[in-house]
């Protein structure tokens, strides 16, 4: 990747990295993991994962590689810089957030986003807007002057105006979507509108619950029996939306699936 930004370094370019890391199995440098072997030892913290902890390094000094070849070559100012993430983690590390990896709840589909650019307002702020990473493209296409190709739909919106400091264009709403199991997750759809989101469960005759997020943003008080009406307007919303998109939506039990299945987790052997 490094060797790329220098070859195309008098024109311009789009890099997107997407490391394995920190990611399952593990595979640290062995002068990292005897690192935070040596650390671990000190502390009873069963977070503590040394494999886990070495890949994040690693993860921050590559991208720490990166920035240094862009200040090198001088291509800074003339750079946006992007780091986030897919989904959220494992549960001992999206606590206290509910959820995780899989999972449409709040530690599930809650990640980091970090843009380094010239062009920001206010350099080292933040912004509680709901964004998704549907959003990147129409944002790097404004941020360029560029055009999407001719009819291809845009699902996102830019984030420009956030970046520059103005007034975000309002969204009424996001959607998710993930029928099927991963982690903890069991297949699901859900809907944010304002401070509230709504998941719905597609196991056992299916089941929806809805979260005021401003004032409860673990998740830990479902408001979907005492909002009866909230639930029904953003539940009809949904069901649209799935609807519109044609949504694969699980309507009977997988004859191929096996509970006692298991995958191997952890470092790599």
């Amino acid at each position: 990747m490094l060797a790329f930004v220098q070859t195309n370094r008098a024109r311009p370019f789009f890099v997107y990295l997407a490391d394995h890391a920190v990611h399952a199995p593990y595979d640290p440098k062995p002068d990292l993991l005897a690192k935070y072997e040596r650390k671990a030892k000190s502390g009873n913290d069963r977070r503590n994962d040394p494999a886990y902890a070495a890949t994040i390094e690693a993860v921050d000094r590559n991208v720490g590689r990166i920035v240094a070849v862009l200040g090198k070559l001088g291509l800074t100012d003339d750079t946006v810089v992007i780091f986030t993430s897919d989904n959220g983690g494992t549960p001992q590390y999206t606590a206290t957030l509910n959820g995780s990896k899989g999972q449409l709840y709040e530690g599930g589909i809650r990640v980091p986003l970090v843009v380094s650019w010239p062009g920001l307002a206010r350099k080292g702020t933040s912004s509680d807007v709901p964004v998704a990473s549907i959003d990147l493209y129409p944002t790097l296409l404004e941020l360029s002057g560029a055009s999407p190709p001719r009819d291809q739909p845009l699902d996102g919106m830019s984030l420009a105006a956030i970046l520059e400091g103005g007034q975000s264009r309002p969204r009424s709403r996001l959607f998710w979507h993930f029928p099927c199991y991963v982690g903890r997750a069991t297949p699901s759809s859900a809907v944010r509108e304002g401070d509230f989101k709504l998941v719905e469960f597609f196991e056992d005759g299916g089941r929806v619950e809805l979260y005021n997020l401003r004032e409860d943003p673990n998740e830990q008080r479902n408001l979907a029996a005492t909002m009866p009406d909230k639930t029904k307007t953003l539940t009809a919303t949904l069901h649209a939306w799935q609807k519109e998109t044609g949504a694969a939506i699980p309507h009977e039990l997988n004859p191929a699936y096996d509970p006692k299945a298991d995958r191997p987790r952890g470092r790599r052997q």
